[in-house]
């Protein structure tokens, strides 16, 4: 495995862990707000 391949994967599974992490906020909001 090359070098750009590990970053991209690391990049690939950061934003896919920032857009997880945003859906929760987004959930938690929600109910609080109710």
């Amino acid at each position: 495995m090359s070098t750009a391949t590990a970053i991209g994967l690391i990049i690939q599974s950061v934003s896919a862990t920032i857009a997880f992490l945003s859906l929760v906020v987004a959930l938690v909001l929600a109910i609080v707000r109710k």
